[in-house]
């Protein structure tokens, strides 16, 4: 992992100094929202916050570094029981996902900077996420009683692009906010299946990951 981020660390630097050779630099801290639609997911959704460094310019493309914490529930795989009415749930597998990441891209601006413009925005991200599974079963007293918690770790990396438009909300210039559509390449199969159950047969879903998604950004000139 250490080499991944400091391959990461020379290519931001790398990325800054060719693109803002003889620039102004104005730093600007940004925050980001994301939610990404999948219907292995509860509620259809999982969702990304993001915070991080950019250096800006008069220059059309702009270097940004960042920390990203991505999260998530699958849906519950129930198996119901026999002939009962109504329906009753006799077991039940609960599997979510959290990551921590550390991010580099560039936003490249398509249109020029003026109320409002067009950019572009692919980054590449690496870091740890932890799969957690547990699974249920009812007992005679008919409540749900945890029968099994099972637990792995897998280092991951991918990218992600997004298409959006930005415009500054102040007299200033110094406040920004963005809306973006993103494709996310991050696949997480492996790691859900990785959560190898002994008292059931029910295995977590197995499906692709990648995904379209909408984010919100808001960024601050510091100076």
């Amino acid at each position: 992992m250490r080499k991944h981020l400091k391959s990461l660390c020379s290519l931001f630097i790398f990325i800054s100094f060719s693109t803002v050779y003889g620039q102004k630099l104005k730093p600007v801290v940004f925050a980001t929202l994301s939610g990404y639609r999948h219907t292995s997911f509860e509620d259809d959704l999982f969702v990304d916050f993001e915070i991080g460094l950019s250096a800006s310019s008069t220059f059309w493309i702009t270097p940004k570094i960042s920390y990203k914490n991505s999260g998530g529930e699958l849906n519950n795989q129930t198996v119901f029981q026999k002939d009962s009415a109504p329906l009753r749930a006799e077991d039940e597998l609960r599997i979510s996902y959290s990551g921590n990441l550390f991010g580099v891209g560039a936003e490249i601006r398509l249109t020029k900077q003026e109320d409002f413009w067009l950019f572009f925005w692919p980054r590449y991200y690496a870091g740890n996420f932890k799969f957690r599974g547990n699974y249920l079963k009812r007992n005679e007293n008919e409540d749900f009683v945890y029968e099994e918690v099972n637990s792995a770790k897998k280092f991951e990396s991918y990218f992600d692009f997004s298409l959006g438009f930005s415009g500054y909300i102040d007299d200033a210039e110094r406040l920004s906010a963005s809306v973006f559509i993103t494709y996310t390449t991050m696949n997480l199969k492996n790691g859900f299946t990785s959560l190898n159950f002994e008292q059931t047969i029910i295995n977590p879903a197995s499906e692709n990951t990648q995904t379209l998604g909408l984010g919100f950004m808001v960024e601050y000139s510091i100076w």
